[in-house]
């Protein structure tokens, strides 16, 4: 509380102390006259009370936004290191994809021989069941012409071929040897 016999200079002193941002904001004047004074006094003493409530409030929220601020760079620190845990996940799931891909890649070739090795095999089996069945119509013919021979044969009463079959000029046989076995027997049998 101010108590001066000169309110007037009490009044400036006070006004330039806050100013300058050193005064005193608790202090109040005192000055009871009813005149232009008084007035001048009590509008002084209520401007600084609402000075001061401005500057708790202002305080009590620069504590409240120092608190925020502090939270934000909390979270902003957790931020960066989630996002940098995302980014190296996605590196690494990037490059098990490459891996991945160079694998099967690789599969791929290995499936592309095979399935021209299975067609290899394919014509192959198939050259080999033509082959067969070559042969076995070759065979077929063979046995036929055998029975026939056999059954043209006729014997005497010795056991012994009396009949020479003319089938021989006209049995084509591929294979000479067989051929030439079929001639021997009918050369070296009597009577021929």
């Amino acid at each position: 509380m101010a108590r001066s016999r000169h309110p007037i200079n009490t009044l400036a002193l006070m006004l330039k102390d806050i100013s300058e941002g050193e005064g005193d904001l608790t202090q109040i004047i005192r000055i009871t006259s009813q005149n232009e004074l008084g007035d001048l006094a009590h509008y002084f003493n209520l401007t600084i009370d609402t000075i001061k409530r401005l500057v708790l409030t202002i305080k009590k929220e620069t504590s409240s936004l120092a608190q925020t601020g502090t939270e934000l760079a909390s979270n902003m620190t957790e931020t960066a290191a989630s996002i940098n845990e995302i980014t190296a996940n996605i590196q690494s799931i990037k490059n098990q994809t490459k891996r991945q891909m160079v694998g099967v890649k690789g599969t791929n070739g290995t499936m592309k021989q095979v399935v021209e090795h299975i067609d290899r095999i394919n014509d192959q089996i198939q050259k080999q069941a033509d082959c067969v069945s070559e042969s076995s119509s070759a065979i077929e013919q063979m046995l036929a012409n055998i029975q026939s021979v056999t059954q043209s044969f006729i014997k005497n009463k010795d056991n012994r071929v009396v009949q020479k079959p003319q089938f021989l000029n006209n049995f084509r046989l591929k294979n000479s040897k067989m051929r030439s076995i079929l001639q021997d027997l009918f050369d070296n049998q009597p009577g021929y």
